[in-house]
């Protein structure tokens, strides 16, 4: 997914040290970057989206699997944007134009992050070139004690 030149780091851990990767993936962004979140369904994306909105200092937000679409902001003396799509539900290009997302591409800002989960059924070639991007592909260990994040930046 990530269009780049890119470095990957691998975390193989337990939910309750995911703070360590949403910390790094926070680290290693640059301002009005895509985070794509990959794996099966109950796989954790949205846990760890819920991580990385704490990192960022914001509220935690419900999987908006329904609602595809929601958007997170700080108080005003805090400038960071999230938003989030998650692409479940979503079929084709037709119905991607219908949630806002290239909107939100147009319409960056500083201290912006665009967290999709499920963009991988959509081709690479779809997402904006021009905005850098972090991949996160997550998989259940092989003995099944722990959660394997590939970070692609």
């Amino acid at each position: 997914m990530v269009s780049k030149p890119s470095r990957s780091q691998v975390f193989r851990v337990q939910e309750s040290e995911l703070a360590h990767v949403a910390e790094f993936i926070v680290q290693n962004s640059k301002p009005n970057q895509i985070v794509f979140l990959e794996g099966d369904p109950g796989a954790g994306k949205t846990t760890l989206i819920n991580q990385i909105l704490n990192h960022l200092g914001l509220d935690q937000s419900a999987s908006p699997t329904f609602a595809v679409h929601h958007q997170i902001s700080g108080p005003s003396h805090q400038a960071v944007r999230v938003d989030h799509f998650d692409l479940y539900r979503i079929e084709d290009l037709h119905e991607l134009e219908t949630t806002g997302i290239w909107d939100v591409f147009a319409d960056l800002q500083s201290h912006h992050f665009i967290l999709i989960e499920w963009a991988n059924k959509f081709e690479s070639s779809v997402w904006p070139s021009h905005i850098d991007q972090i991949a996160v592909k997550i998989e259940s260990a092989a003995d099944g004690s722990a959660r394997q994040y590939s970070v692609t930046y």
